[in-house]
């Protein structure tokens, strides 16, 4: 298996039967869609095109956002997506990031994907990061969230000491 398919075995064992899910346009979040499309009676609300298509044969309550696509990420963004994401209280945000840093927090490569993402952590009861080992100690362009928005981080190897006290520090349940 990959690191994002291993990713997304670890985090689809958060997700309960019933859950509403707000879940970005992010591969790895992808990966958890594909594991979970046809279980747990889940609904997903969605900027991504990607996911939607993959869950077109599925039993799964699906709601997409509107909003302007970014055709290289097949995302739905802009205000439309927002005002969807503003009608729905979910129990899960399920995200992906460009970087995370001790200094930065979680980031983004761009502002649009950026807000789309902080406003389906403000949506949510709890959020769950899906971050690769490459993503640590790097820097997106765009600060999308704080370590305080975070519940869960599900990585793909045990990161360094230094992180792994810092997450503890944070009350952010590592998972790896």
């Amino acid at each position: 298996l990959g690191e994002k398919q291993r990713i997304a075995q670890k985090a689809s064992v958060l997700i309960n039967e019933k859950d509403s899910i707000m879940v970005d346009a992010s591969t790895t979040c992808l990966e958890v869609v594909e594991l979970l499309k046809n279980e747990k009676d889940i609904t997903w609300i969605t900027n991504s095109i990607k996911i939607v298509y993959t869950l077109i044969h599925s039993s799964a309550k699906v709601i997409a956002c509107g909003g302007t696509l970014r055709n290289h990420s097949y995302s739905l963004t802009g205000a439309d997506a927002i005002d969807i994401l503003n009608k729905y209280c979910v129990d899960i945000a399920l995200i992906g990031c460009k970087g995370i840093s001790m200094q930065q927090g979680i980031t983004e490569s761009n502002e649009a994907e950026s807000v789309v993402k902080n406003k389906m952590v403000e949506q949510a009861r709890i959020t769950i990061l899906l971050a690769d080992h490459s993503k640590f100690d790097n820097n997106g362009f765009a600060k999308t969230l704080d370590f305080k928005q975070i519940d869960y981080l599900v990585t793909d190897v045990e990161p360094s000491d230094k992180w792994v006290d810092f997450l503890k520090k944070k009350d952010i349940k590592l998972i790896y």
